[in-house]
């Protein structure tokens, strides 16, 4: 069993979870002395949310320049020594978006009011990954991370509680990527998708809609889910995103799609990785949570872990939906939802 109880953190401990060093540049560390014991993780000093991600944000602007593939070192996950009582969830959202995926919209200042107005505790920004070459037209450009990690620096100067996370869209072959991404900063958690489909075609893009005529709708659930629990069982991710996101636009096989929704659960169940409700399908033409109901219960009876987040564009979409999302996982089954720090994984009640 997971543990339902937040540690208590000092700021030596969120200085571990939030910051990073590089193989030639003195270590951040060495000013932990200029900063106070505090209890809870809810907050970050100053000196932590501004200085450390900055320091890495230069490094990697003038690494990006002469090594573009050229990997930093991060500092150890923070301890969990002890504990504190939590809040009841779900009050966190860890899939948000800024404006460098070129989608959506909102400032640091705009999404830490927006959290709070929605009576969050935390957010996470989860920006789709960077490729090491051009690669679509709604993601941040490698040289551009430096920029993501600006960003989430001013987030967290607000003293409010602000994760580190990446949407990493999953293509076969490319794992090798996502590894090296997984060492170029200290995420709290890594999320996978499956958006493509094939080269040049991410099935949840409104460009490509003629496939689902051109295409059986049952082949593109195929091999979409297909995908999906191959995502899964890389293993290189903390949790799983929009479970059927090939519904967005309405289009659903015929039948009992359980079909498609049991091997996936058992390759979560195997794996011992979690997944989202994303509450953006309600704002989709699906008009429903990602995933469907029957997922929902299949994976409760199954006990995999659960965490329910907004897929937010703007400050406006945080904590969308969450009164919803919420009851249908009741309804479901589940007691809890889990949270993350440092890719360290625990659960608080629902």
């Amino acid at each position: 069993m997971l543990n339902r109880r937040l540690p208590e953190a000092t700021a030596r401990d969120v200085l571990s979870s939030v910051c990073w060093e590089t193989t030639d540049s003195p270590s951040i560390a060495t000013n932990l002395s200029r900063v106070e014991t505090f209890p809870g993780a809810a907050c970050l000093t100053k000196f932590a949310a501004v200085h450390a991600p900055r320091q890495i944000s230069r490094d990697l602007q003038l690494r990006s320049k002469a090594a573009p593939l050229q990997l930093l070192s991060a500092v150890a996950p923070c301890p969990f020594p002890r504990e504190i009582e939590a809040p009841m969830g779900p009050q966190t959202d860890y899939h948000v978006h800024t404006p460098l995926c070129r989608h959506a919209e909102g400032t640091p200042e705009e999404f830490i009011d927006a959290a709070k107005r929605a009576g969050l505790v935390e957010i996470g920004f989860a920006d789709h990954n960077p490729m090491p070459e051009s690669f679509d037209d709604w993601r941040m450009n490698y040289d551009e991370l430096p920029r993501y990690f600006d960003f989430v620096a001013e987030a967290r100067a607000s003293g409010f509680s602000v994760r580190l996370g990446l949407e990493c869209d999953f293509i076969p072959g490319r794992e090798s990527w996502i590894e090296q991404l997984a060492g170029m900063a200290q995420w709290d958690y890594l999320i996978g998708s499956v958006h493509y489909l094939a080269s040049g075609w991410d099935v949840d893009n409104p460009k490509h809609l003629f496939r689902f005529t051109e295409d059986s709708v049952e082949s593109i659930w195929d091999r979409y889910w297909d995908l999906f629990s191959q995502c899964i069982r890389s293993r290189l991710f903390d949790f799983v995103a929009h479970p059927d996101l090939p519904k967005k636009f309405g289009h659903r096989p015929k039948g009992d799609l359980r079909r498609y929704y049991e091997p996936a659960i058992q390759a979560l169940r195997e794996t011992n990785v979690a997944f989202e409700i994303n509450t953006a399908g309600l704002r989709k033409p699906a008009k429903e949570l990602y995933p469907a109901q029957e997922f929902l219960e299949l994976a409760a009876q199954a006990g995999i872990p659960l965490v329910i987040n907004s897929d937010s564009h703007s400050p406006g979409e945080i904590g969308a939906g969450f009164e919803v999302a919420a009851a249908r996982a009741k309804e479901a089954g589940y007691r809890e939802v889990v949270r993350w720090a440092g890719r360290q994984r625990f659960a608080v009640e629902l």
